[in-house]
């Protein structure tokens, strides 16, 4: 095989797609299982102090980053601004793989 059919291979859609969302449910696992180890061993409420004024809490955020809410449009928005990222960054790898093959990887 060829370097040029090699890179092309190792580009293709069906396989960035593939690595792209294996990466993401990966990471989603990780987070998930963390989250549960932390509930499971602290409980609702538990603190770990680290030092003299600096603990972890156990909290659930039901907002957006820092907890900030927006009332009833929390969600939709999250969800549109979530999307919107996705989309921009799907275009703008598009456009540099374009110019460079190993921008996806």
């Amino acid at each position: 095989m060829t370097q040029t059919a090699s890179a092309q291979s190792s580009t293709s859609p069906a396989r960035v797609f593939v690595e792209y969302f294996g990466l993401a449910a990966v990471v989603t696992a990780a987070d998930l299982l963390s989250k549960y180890a932390v509930v499971a061993m602290l409980g609702v409420g538990g603190t770990v102090p680290l030092f003299n004024r600096l603990s972890l809490l156990v909290t659930f955020n039901k907002g957006v980053v820092g907890g900030a809410t927006i009332g009833a449009y929390t969600l939709p928005l999250n969800v549109l601004v979530t999307t919107v990222a996705v989309l921009l960054i799907s275009f703008i790898v598009q456009q540099l793989a374009a110019v460079d093959p190993r921008a996806t990887r």
